[in-house]
């Protein structure tokens, strides 16, 4: 793991200087022929004159410059993103809608978003799959594509292919922090949240692992070559080498890659988070001791330690327009066994929109773990506070699905007390959220929600039914399409599902799916009154959840909804936004069928169907 070559290789000058050894040195052994065992060092001419060549032929400090050229791939891409979003977010308001026809830039559009949107059942999109694939095709090339891999003998140098992938991956890190940090610059230059760069973030050190590895491997095999196990050993014991110091540093790698598997980071996600942490600290600090200065290779940490400081430094910014250092109470419900609430009481310092998320840290429970939560509750526009203290700004509220760890510990102290129980909470964001300005540019918007995944959209819904009619504002109709396990769900949402309908009359639509109880057919009824009972009326036509108040609180039907079917149907408008969250397999079957509804673009029926998908428990 030695990213330097020996002493005698490292430039002219220090070959010029053995030239003159072997000039003044033994005749005997300045004029042995290469194939001879004694002609082993710079001594040697031919040995010296070796060497010489294969360091013009690839030199040690060339490799060097692969480094920059992974730096450029990725900062390249960055600033192409970035040059979209801003483009997108400063010329929102010189777009006049509607057009008179699907345009030849809108068809170009559908045709990247049917390839960029269709899932291939591996957890991603095809789109991000084909960009994970052109960086490893890159990095593919890019190492491999120099000869020789070696050099002929150990002591010309380390081998090109050694250095080349060392300095790579080393390039690599920054752009891996970056990508970890909940506040970092490639979310602020391009608009994509943390938590979807986090996909990329993985799989960058997923990258990085495989070119350590690739750049241990000649360390292993050429001191083998030369001169076997005995020559190995030196190389990997001899405390002032690199390879010795390369150890640890790629037994951390190994470490944080191993570590954080979907299958171990989901099943112990707060040892996780904290071993992965702290892992990454001692890692940097390995890699600085490991790389020893050559050339420029600290550059490349510095940036990296600069990249993380930003992001604790964007982090306390954020915190500190919250009273997250002061803690806020929390109150904590017990929703049917199943649906943990927790609301936390709004304050003046803090707003958020639909889709943002806030990390809550518990002190009293774990005064480590930091969770994030989707906040499932719109903002109000005015914050009125009384002389008493109270607000008519609404609260802060999470709907979450008790799994392992705190969510579990909250669900049991929430059910201790019907009423709630108050906990004090540390609170940091908001992070994330959807596009603020798609009434404007979009007549139609279908929500798209699978069980506690509705906490995404919810608040959409309500902001974009208060913003229907007003000026400039060309959303027409607003549609949620919501699977649920059972029938008692509805309840824990219906004040701001019925502020929806009461904000926007006619044109908000709410679609139920009810998908652990079977109807007779597809065409049963339901009342809102005869659920709260826990009765279940059957007619002839469908099944339709009556609000008590308001007569047409939506539709009801029993089973899983087929989006390949009802995405298509529900396409009634020339552009249409596409909002989902749930479950692998319901994003899964959300792209895939509005990917293929671009071929209603391409043929001119339409002129956008644009699609913005949640991670659902990421």
């Amino acid at each position: 793991m030695d990213m330097s070559s020996t002493t005698a290789s490292m430039g002219s000058m220090t070959t010029s200087s053995a030239m003159g050894m072997g000039a003044t040195g033994d005749p005997a052994t300045a004029n042995l022929t290469l194939s001879d065992p004694r002609c082993n060092s710079d001594a040697c001419l031919a040995y010296m004159a070796a060497h010489t060549a294969s360091q013009s032929e690839i030199s040690w400090a060339s490799q060097f410059e692969y480094a920059k050229y992974t730096t450029y791939y990725y900062v390249i891409f960055i600033f192409i993103f970035g040059l979209v979003y801003w483009s997108r977010r400063l010329g929102s308001n010189l777009v006049s809608y509607p057009e008179p026809k699907t345009t030849i830039t809108q068809r170009m559009i559908a045709y990247w978003r049917s390839v960029m949107y269709k899932r291939l059942g591996i957890g991603m999109s095809l789109g991000v799959a084909l960009f994970i694939g052109l960086g490893v095709l890159f990095l593919a090339i890019a190492t491999f594509v120099q000869r020789p891999y070696y050099r002929a003998r150990l002591g010309f140098g380390s081998s090109p292919l050694a250095v080349r992938s060392g300095m790579m991956a080393l390039a690599l890190t920054p752009i891996i922090v970056a990508l970890s940090g909940k506040y970092n610059a490639v979310t602020l230059i391009t608009g994509i949240g943390h938590e979807k760069l986090n996909v990329l973030h993985r799989y960058m050190g997923y990258a990085y692992l495989i070119l350590s590895i690739i750049h241990t491997v000649p360390f292993i095999v050429k001191p083998l070559q030369d001169g076997g196990f005995k020559a190995l050993h030196e190389a990997f014991y001899e405390p002032a080498s690199q390879e010795y110091n390369g150890i640890p540093t790629l037994a951390m790698v190994v470490f944080l890659c191993l570590f954080s598997v979907p299958y171990i980071r989901h099943r112990f996600y707060e040892l996780f988070a904290h071993l992965h942490i702290a892992g990454a600290i001692v890692y940097l600090g390995l890699i600085f001791w490991h790389c020893e200065q050559a050339l420029d290779s600290w550059n490349y940490l510095w940036a990296t330690l600069a990249i993380w400081l930003f992001s604790l430094f964007g982090r306390l910014i954020v915190k500190l327009k919250t009273p997250s250092l002061r803690g806020v109470d929390a109150t904590v419900e017990d929703l049917d066994g199943e649906i943990l609430k927790i609301s936390i009481p709004a304050f003046e310092q803090m707003s958020w929109g639909p889709g943002q998320h806030v990390f809550l840290r518990f002190p009293t429970l774990a005064p480590l773990d930091n969770h994030p939560f989707t906040i499932a509750s719109a903002c109000d526009e005015t914050y009125v506070t009384a002389k008493d203290g109270s607000t008519t700004r609404r609260p802060m509220v999470f709907y979450v699905k008790p799994k392992e760890g705190i969510t579990r510990r909250l669900m049991r102290i929430a059910q201790q007390d019907d009423t709630g129980r108050k906990l004090k909470a540390l609170i940091e964001g908001p992070y994330g959220g959807h596009d603020r300005q798609m009434e404007l540019a979009y007549e139609h918007v279908i929500l798209v929600a699978g069980g506690s995944g509705v906490t995404s959209v919810l608040p959409l819904l309500v902001d974009l039914s208060r913003k229907i009619g007003r000026e400039r504002t060309v959303l027409k109709e607003i549609r949620l399409i919501w699977a649920v396990r059972n029938k008692h769900a509805i309840e824990w949402v219906r004040d701001q599902l019925q502020e929806a309908l009461d904000a926007a009359p006619g044109a908000v639509t709410i679609v139920y799916y009810i998908t652990s109880e079977n109807g007779p057919s597809e065409t049963s009824s339901l009342r809102i009154n005869d659920i709260e009972r826990g009765a279940q009326v059957v007619a002839d036509e469908k099944i339709v959840l009556v609000h008590d108040k308001s007569h047409g609180f939506g539709e009801g039907k029993f089973g899983r909804p087929n989006l390949r079917d009802i995405i298509p149907m529900a396409l009634q408008f020339e552009r249409t936004w596409v909002v989902g969250c749930g479950p692998v397999g319901m994003n899964e079957d959300l792209s895939n069928a509005v990917a293929l509804s671009q071929q209603r673009v391409l043929r001119g029926e339409l002129q956008a169907v644009k699609l913005h998908t949640e991670t659902f428990g990421w």
